[in-house]
């Protein structure tokens, strides 16, 4: 087992994915401007934020209503409210195996979100066939959810 560090995670010359696992893979960013937190959707630490003036990502959540994330992808951040609207791509399969959720057809994915306020993550969309990115509309009343295997983009309202 490798020790995170920099010498092992920097990402100069050492671009293995053996060592994903460890170092991380972070598949969505965005960045809360009022309070200048990073969020970050790591297809293999998590759901996680980078604090004002630290420089090290805390895991905020490995799962939600009692489902762990299996492979985080897309993020983005209100930035009226602060929550985090993010998609966890199949609850069955890793990034490893995305080839293999791509072939069976894998719908169990989900549309996530963390409430600022009560600093819980719920589900609200489930059933999702590779859930990817998200966007939420300017204000605030609706989210976009891409799909990469089912080829369609849903709204949530």
């Amino acid at each position: 087992m490798h020790i995170r560090s920099k010498e092992v995670c920097d990402g100069i010359g050492n671009n293995r994915p053996d060592l994903e696992p460890t170092c991380g893979r972070p598949l969505g960013i965005g960045f809360y401007l009022r309070t200048k937190q990073l969020f970050i959707a790591d297809a293999y630490q998590g759901f996680l934020v980078v604090a004002p003036n630290e420089r090290v990502a805390t895991k905020i959540a490995s799962g939600a209503e009692g489902v762990p994330f299996k492979l985080p992808t897309g993020l983005d951040v209100d930035q009226l409210t602060g929550n985090v609207y993010f998609t966890d791509a199949s609850s069955q399969y890793s990034l490893s195996e995305i080839q293999e959720a791509i072939d069976t057809g894998d719908a169990t994915g989900r549309l996530l979100k963390y409430d600022n306020n009560t600093q819980q993550v719920t589900a609200l969309l489930s059933g999702l066939s590779g859930a990817g990115g998200t966007s939420i509309s300017s204000d605030g009343s609706f989210v976009l959810v891409s799909e990469f295997t089912a080829n369609r983009i849903k709204k949530f309202c």
